[in-house]
C-alpha cells in the first residue's frame, strides 16, 4: 500500500471527523494526530490508530509516522473483512460502514494538549489514492 497523507488545518477545539474506509482492495483514512517534542525526539501520534512515528525534526516524524501507517494498513489488509472490522473495533471504532470516532480524552488534557509534550500540534490528516 502507498498512503500519502495530506494535513488539514484543525485546532484542538474543532476536531475532524475521523473515518476509516476498508474493503478487500481499499484502505483510506482521515484522523486527527498529535505531534510534539518528547526529549530529543518529535513525536507523531494517532491516538485512535495506535499507530505512531519519531523523528529528530517534525517532518521526520511526520514522514515516520506515514511509514508506520503504510504498515499498519498492510497488515490490516492481510486480514479478512471480518477480521478488520473486528480489530477496529477493539481500538475502539464504531460497527458502521464508515468508522468514526474521536480522539480519546485519556490522551490529551481538557484543553486538547497531549500531556508531557513540548511544542504540541494537532493536525487532521487525510488519505489519497
Amino acid at each position: 500500500m502507498d498512503i500519502k497523507l495530506v494535513e488539514r488545518s484543525v485546532t484542538p477545539n474543532s476536531l475532524g471527523k475521523e473515518e476509516i474506509h476498508i474493503s478487500n482492495v481499499k484502505f483510506s483514512v482521515k484522523i486527527n494526530t498529535i505531534g510534539g517534542k518528547d526529549g530529543d525526539f518529535w513525536i507523531e501520534v494517532s491516538p485512535s490508530l495506535n499507530v505512531s512515528g519519531y523523528g529528530n525534526t517534525p517532518e521526520e516524524a511526520e514522514k515516520s509516522f506515514e511509514h508506520n501507517l503504510n504498515l499498519f494498513a498492510e497488515d490490516l489488509n492481510k486480514l479478512k473483512l471480518s477480521e478488520r472490522i473486528k480489530y477496529l473495533k477493539e481500538l475502539g471504532w464504531d460497527s458502521q460502514k464508515l468508522f468514526k470516532r474521536r480522539l480519546s480524552k485519556a490522551f490529551v488534557d481538557e484543553n486538547g494538549i497531549l500531556q508531557n509534550l513540548e511544542h504540541p500540534k494537532v493536525k487532521y490528516f487525510e488519505s489519497v489514492a
